[in-house]
């Protein structure tokens, strides 16, 4: 949470009633917190059933994760919410800047080349992947899916493929029944956005900048739902 702090979340504690304020104050000294922690008011319950600030924490450390809209964006156990927390500070890294150019070598599933300058005012979706990962073409099928419901409605989705092991892409493509636009990048696309695992997706809103990324699972379509709606 310390890092995650310092790349910009604000943290709040949220503790359960029924423990003594003394002793989780002892807690909080004793640990070295130094974000605000609320206790609950009222009277301890069952943990199966135990809500704090009107959430279910059946589990503990239980996140609840607040992003800069003032929208949930995820709820769960510490350990599941980690990576949503990046994926939510990661686009800051682009210092409200447009989202960088992609440079592809060649095209599949679009009859011209695509640019995100040429994309303003749709929301664009870049899944950075490769033919050779096997979670990338695990999560294709989802993808897919994402295009097919929303390409209507203003998402363009784009597979970035690695310019490594591209060789018959068009087959794999046609045999795994992906139809969104696919490129196969240059190098320079994965360096830019930066790419450090596969996947990884991001988000680009109307206005031509990176609102969400560096996320290793896709967005969900209540998250494109808020960005489509705007």
């Amino acid at each position: 949470m310390k890092a995650l702090a310092e790349k910009g979340l604000t943290v709040v504690g949220m503790h359960p009633a029924g423990t003594p304020a003394g002793d989780v104050e002892k807690v909080i000294r004793d640990q070295k917190l130094g974000y605000p922690t609320l206790l609950a008011a009222g009277k301890g319950g069952n943990a199966k059933d135990l809500m704090v600030g009107g959430y279910p924490a059946g589990v503990f450390p239980y996140c609840v994760l607040v992003d800069a809209r003032g929208r949930v964006a995820g709820h769960g156990p510490l350990s599941e919410m980690h990576g949503a927390a990046e994926a939510e500070l990661r686009p800051q890294e682009f210092g409200g800047k447009p989202a960088p150019a992609l440079d592809a070598a060649r095209w599949l599933n679009a009859p011209n080349a695509l640019s995100l300058e040429g994309l303003k005012g749709k929301v664009v979706l870049l899944d950075f992947w490769g033919q050779w990962c096997g979670p990338c073409v695990e999560r294709l099928p989802r993808v897919e899916e994402l295009h097919a419901r929303f390409k209507d409605r203003g998402l363009v989705v784009i597979g970035v493929h690695s310019a490594r092991q591209s060789d018959k892409l068009d087959e794999f493509l046609e045999a795994k029944k992906v139809s969104f636009p696919v490129m196969i990048d240059s190098g320079e696309s994965a360096e830019r956005y930066p790419v450090d695992a596969w996947p990884t997706y991001f988000l680009i809103d109307p206005a031509g900048k990176v609102v969400w990324g560096c996320s290793h699972e896709p967005p969900t379509a209540g998250r494109i739902e808020q960005l489509l709606g705007k």
